[in-house]
């Protein structure tokens, strides 16, 4: 009888471990996203791919010293930290800010062939936002980007 009494025991053990057991993992258990938050990852993760291949496409000229491009009228943006010098036709004008840089250009008339020199301590939002300024304007400009040696 006391056998008995302690496989009882031993078995009312068991099923409150198996029971908890059951509780952890309800609680737990791991959720299958649904088919709209799967599609928005997707979508996402398809986004993300797009401009990694963007990304891979900019081809960037070798490293070297900066040479004007052909044709007398190439301009120049130097970008430093503190500025932008836009030299254009042999006149030059200094920008403080990127949207000072972008109001004051808006209506300029661009040669075909630009050199971008940058400061390597440039934020990089900054050369972007050039780039995009430039790129509003519907004209076909050749940018040569060059790192500016100070």
């Amino acid at each position: 009888m006391k056998v008995f009494k302690y496989l009882v025991a031993l078995a009312d053990i068991s099923v409150g471990f198996l029971g908890l057991f059951f509780v952890i993992f309800s609680v737990t258990r791991p959720t299958m996203p649904n088919a709209v938050e799967q599609r928005g990852l997707e979508q996402t993760l398809q986004q993300l791919r797009g401009e990694i291949r963007q990304l891979e496409e900019i081809k960037l000229a070798k490293a070297s010293a900066g040479k004007a491009l052909p044709g007398k009228d190439a301009a120049k943006i130097i970008i430093t930290g503190q500025n932008f010098i836009v030299d254009l036709a042999g006149r030059q004008t200094r920008f403080t800010t990127l949207a000072d840089f972008v109001a004051g250009t808006q209506n300029w008339r661009w040669p075909g062939s630009l050199i971008l020199y940058v400061d390597h301590r440039v934020p990089f939002e900054q050369v972007v936002g050039v780039i995009d300024a430039l790129k509003r304007r519907n004209d076909e400009i050749t940018v040569q980007i060059a790192a500016l040696v100070r």
